[in-house]
């Protein structure tokens, strides 16, 4: 007897405990193991590059984890939590239902998320209109910068800056992040 899988809605993904980081995914609900400290130092590095960068400006809105990005893709809707967003110009301040769509957003891989960040979660950014993302690889020490908009791909290594083309001069030298 084949039985078929039960598959998640985004109401059973709101119905999750505050407490609890998970992303709705082709059905399934992927909840995130707690992170290492390096993996959070890279976020925190990222984040003050970001505000140092942006600082206050009139409209660009930095957010840091629990920030939900939501794509539809083949008529069911995904939930995505980047660990790093910004927010567009002029966006509303924060309502988890009407989450505006991040211009930039950056993840940092672990060994339990780097295939799914490479994958189907730079495919939903995309649908979801992210204009870029980055993958922070504490592995390789690479920046992977994804311009979704223009649909092409480049890769950073120390001794190189990653740009930014959705941030406006945002840059960030790739052995000074991994330096932390």
């Amino acid at each position: 007897m084949h039985r078929s899988k039960v598959r998640a809605t985004r109401e059973d993904y709101e119905r999750l405990p505050e407490h609890v980081k998970a992303e709705l995914i082709d059905g399934e609900i992927v909840v995130t193991p707690t992170p290492t400290d390096r993996h959070e130092k890279l976020v925190m590095a990222m984040i003050l590059r970001l505000h140092d960068h942006l600082g206050m400006q009139e409209g660009m809105r930095l957010r840091a984890s629990r920030t939900e990005v939501f794509a539809q893709d083949k008529g069911e809707e995904r939930v995505l939590q980047p660990d790093v967003a910004v927010l567009p110009e002029g966006a509303e301040p924060f309502r988890p239902s009407k989450a505006p769509t991040p211009v930039w957003v950056g993840e940092v891989l672990s060994p339990s998320t780097a295939k799914r960040d490479r994958g189907v979660k730079i495919r939903l950014y995309a649908a979801a209109g992210v204009r870029e993302a980055w993958l922070v690889d504490p592995d390789a020490e690479t920046v992977e910068v994804f311009d979704l908009a223009a649909k092409e791909h480049r890769v950073f290594a120390k001794g190189e800056r990653a740009e930014s083309r959705a941030i406006p001069g945002f840059t960030v030298d790739v052995a000074g992040l991994f330096a932390v």
